[in-house]
């Protein structure tokens, strides 16, 4: 296969997957990482899961592992200290079928409450880290990551950011490997960490990156860090510099990049925009079919409630009043109609907002919150399968938009 397509970061990465062979994903949500899982769920060779949380999902992928298949773990950066626990152990444990975890940093808090950095969890777990810097690396080292993770029997993690989880690149397509399931050998000095067989792994983990670095000639020098601790082995002198003559060199490139990064930003939020255009387009269809909806199911309770009253009492003269108060009553529980403007009114104001330009992240984020919260009422009070279908449908678009509005500044 020799087809190019355009992916993002997170679609590649389970492209990467599929290729490399792997059987088993586990992963919680959240962004920049939930693409990941989603994408791979396309996948039928792969069973995919959403975990209860990180740990959970890196102890399926564990499992898988040490049974035998090639397995991922997928979460954002925070998740990764909720699954260090068991990451720390299996790198003493290593790895049967290749295991790697694909953790997804946030720089500049776009989707999270804080900052951290998952190679800071990595050199602590004493486990080798690949980091992607476009799609189509994206693929090609998690595929990577897999053979190595087999090679020197260690899980892996491939660490990307938000960036180039939601950006996008050509990807060159290749034919999934069919690898065979390697067979599970009982040993509890290998899997059963207790003290005396840690110790022993422990021995294991440092040959492992040792035999690592001679492999990938990496050098492991005395760090400048160190040596600045020592007086007068670094010395500082100001040289005089001639700034004019450095700008006539700089100053071309410099305009030539600026210029560049404002067209490439233009061309992103163009199509940007045409993306949260068409799935509000897409809401406001939910939205008219619910409306449209509303009123027969009024009419239809309706008729099975004077049904359901002819059965019981035959007969009997029916009470008039009485069965109009019962309809009044489920119309005025199931009713949405305020909602449904009110939801509307926020589509039409997120897309004159998109039409209008400008700074409109923090108004969007805050249009689309509101939006969230008119579609739980509806769920709530959906009285159909129809209904709460679209209503669900509803929900799904409103999180995507989320996302994609937190690319808008």
């Amino acid at each position: 296969m020799s087809e190019t397509k355009i992916m993002l970061g997170n679609e590649a990465i389970a492209r990467g997957a599929y290729e490399a062979g792997v059987k088993v994903s586990s992963a919680y949500p959240g962004t920049p990482s939930t693409e990941i899982s989603e994408n791979i769920v396309k996948y039928p060779e792969i069973y995919a899961e959403w975990a209860p949380n990180e740990k959970v999902a890196m102890e399926v992928a564990i499992g898988a592992s040490i049974s035998g298949v090639r397995a991922m773990a997928s979460m954002k950066m925070v998740g990764v200290n909720v699954a260090s626990d068991p990451l720390y152990t299996v790198s003493y444990i290593g790895a049967n079928g290749g295991l790697v975890l694909a953790a997804a940093d946030d720089p500049g808090l776009y989707s999270s409450q804080n900052e951290q950095d998952s190679r800071c969890v990595a050199r602590v777990a004493q486990v080798p880290v690949l980091e992607p810097s476009d799609s189509q690396e994206a693929k090609d080292f998690t595929k990577l990551a897999f053979e190595y993770s087999e090679r020197y029997d260690t899980p892996v993690m491939v660490r990307t950011t938000t960036r180039l989880a939601h950006s996008q690149g050509p990807v060159t397509l290749e034919e999934r490997q069919e690898i065979p399931d390697k067979p599970y050998e009982r040993s509890a000095a290998k899997h059963v960490m207790m003290p005396a067989n840690a110790k022993g792994r422990h021995v294991h983990v440092e040959n492992r990156l040792r035999q690592m670095a001679e492999d990938f000639k990496l050098e492991n020098d005395i760090q400048v860090s160190k040596l600045s601790r020592y007086p007068e082995v670094l010395t500082m002198e100001e040289r005089t510099v001639d700034e004019e003559e450095i700008w006539k060199v700089l100053g071309k490139a410099v305009q030539g990049a600026a210029e560049g990064f404002v067209e490439t930003r233009i061309k992103e939020g163009e199509n940007l925009r045409e993306d949260l255009l068409s799935k509000l387009d897409g809401m406001l269809e939910h939205v008219d079919y619910i409306t449209e909806r509303s009123p027969q199911l009024i009419e239809g309770y309706k008729k099975k409630l004077r049904e359901r009253v002819h059965e019981l009492l035959e007969d009997a003269q029916i009470d008039e009043n009485r069965l109009m108060m019962e309809i009044t009553l489920f119309a005025d529980k199931v009713c949405v109609d305020e909602e449904l403007v009110r939801l509307r009114s926020h589509i039409e104001a997120t897309k004159k907002a998109l039409e209008d330009g400008g700074s409109i992240g923090r108004k969007l984020d805050f249009i689309a919150q509101e939006m969230n919260r008119e579609a739980n009422t509806i769920l709530s009070k959906a009285n159909d399968l129809e209904t709460s279908n679209r209503a669900i449908e509803l929900k799904t678009e409103i999180e995507k938009v989320r996302e994609q509005i937190q690319n808008i500044e």
